[in-house]
């Protein structure tokens, strides 16, 4: 009687140690759901995160970071993470203005050591809002592309990759990297090596949203004159330290080497590491785990403030907005904000893909790092909806 007792006690614990709760239930399925996606070997290493403003619910890496040294990739998986970069802009605007260190509406031209004028419309003032809601009159499309340089020598031939990423990758070896000041100045100046009529659009600021790259660049630059502190210099005081991000920066020498990832072309050979003169607009690196932390504060942020802005600070984020032509989606300060309820930033530059966009219905935020280029061009896309669903999912358990 008493060994049946025991055996019946034992039995009852087992069985409430190994009882799975709903959440648990969700959150197996959506890492079957991922590894599934894992399983289509459709890029050498990618990572998923779901976060809420208490933290971080899941986040997993699935393939490697470093294909020949067989090195996984992981939550902790360093790369640059392209356009989501623009958001820390954005937020680091916000701060200075409510230091009054500057405003967003005031013209760039009181801070800059040179003058940007739009040569269409000289006597329309850019505002540092106009940049910040890429409505400037600014464009890529002339010279852009100049801001690429290569940190490593090109390891391929022509032949061996696509002949569109050769020609990328070439013209970014013969380029040189420019202090953020000294490339601007010669984008922007009309004895500048980079200046043509072509970087302004044919609207006057404040008319129309046309995203640009280099104008988000000017925007952190035209912080930097304002604070009289470099950019890098900022987000680390104000943003990274205090989230524990001691794992980001703009340079590769800002993380540790051991969690940073290969870069890959398409077919998965090598690819050169690159670095951007106007590295604020896309040059960010950092891990899912820790881009994790800040989409929690931002959503925390948004519900009731915090360390970095207080809650109407937050609000002002998406102050401004303006739509943008033929799409359904407004911009505030280098944040996007979609007619379906979601706000957040996308980024894409050679070699990785990422995603990070907060559900204004519940709260939950999405992350989807890719390294390489998947083989079929909705992966990142179901790699984002299995985590929609899943956030969904969650937030109706809590109600």
């Amino acid at each position: 009687m008493c060994r049946l007792l025991l055996f019946a006690i034992a039995s009852t614990l087992c069985t409430c140690v190994y009882a799975q709760t709903p959440r648990d239930l969700l959150l197996d399925s959506l890492r079957l759901e991922m590894q599934a996606l894992a399983a289509q070997d459709q890029t050498p290493g990618f990572a998923a995160a779901l976060v809420t403003a208490d933290g971080t619910v899941y986040e997993e890496g699935f393939g490697f970071a470093d294909i020949a040294k067989q090195r996984p990739y992981t939550p902790h998986t360093t790369q640059n993470i392209g356009s989501i970069s623009k958001t820390f802009i954005g937020l680091s605007l916000l701060q200075a203005e409510r230091e009054g260190i500057l405003s967003m509406e005031d013209p760039i031209n009181k801070y800059l050591p040179f003058k940007v004028v739009h040569p269409r419309y000289p006597n329309r003032p850019i505002l540092l809002k106009h940049l910040a809601t890429h409505t400037a009159g600014i464009s890529d499309d002339k010279f852009y592309d100049t801001a690429y340089s290569l940190l490593e020598p090109m390891t391929v031939d022509k032949g061996e990759i696509a002949k569109a990423e050769y020609k990328e990758m070439i013209f970014a070896s013969g380029m040189k990297q420019y202090p953020l000041g000294e490339y601007l100045r010669r984008f922007f100046t009309e004895d500048g090596a980079f200046f043509h009529k072509k970087n302004f659009t044919k609207q006057a600021p404040g008319e129309r949203h046309v995203y640009s790259n280099v104008g988000a660049a000017l925007a952190a630059y035209v912080l930097e004159c304002a604070a009289k502190k470099p950019f890098p210099a900022w987000t680390e005081q104000y943003i990274f330290q205090p989230l524990g991000m001691d794992n980001t920066g703009w340079a590769p020498a800002d993380v540790d080497p051991t969690t940073a990832f290969q870069h890959y072309f398409s077919n998965r050979k090598p690819m050169p590491d690159y670095i951007l003169s106007t590295y604020p607009d896309g040059g960010l690196r950092t891990s899912i785990h820790q881009l994790g932390l800040y989409c929690s504060a931002i959503i925390e942020g948004m519900e009731k403030g915090n360390e970095l802005l207080p809650k109407e600070g937050y609000q002002r984020w998406l102050a401004d907005s303006v739509r943008v032509p033929g799409d359904e989606a407004v911009y505030g300060y280098f944040l996007e904000r979609m007619d379906s309820g979601f706000y957040g930033h996308s980024g894409g530059d050679p070699g990785i893909t990422t995603l990070m966009y907060i559900n204004e219905e519940n709260n939950y935020g999405h992350l989807v790092f890719i390294s390489g280029t998947p083989q079929d061009g909705g992966f990142f896309l179901e790699a984002l909806t299995a985590l929609i669903r899943s956030g969904r999912k969650l937030a109706a358990l809590e109600e």
